[in-house]
């Protein structure tokens, strides 16, 4: 059977591919938080009120 790729080589595919989904995802997450805030902003948000019984 060809050997295809070291133990080495797939550890450091898969610490690089790590690397970037939590670039993208923390990118991707302000964003949505940022729209998010200036949504809630123009539309007024949505008051809740908690109480205790």
């Amino acid at each position: 059977m060809k050997k295809v790729a070291s133990l080495g080589q797939v550890a450091s595919f898969a610490t690089i591919i790590a690397v970037i989904n939590v670039v993208l995802l923390t990118a991707l997450s302000m964003l949505s938080a940022v729209l998010y805030n200036i949504s809630a902003t123009l539309v007024g948000g949505i008051g809740v009120t908690l109480t205790d019984d």
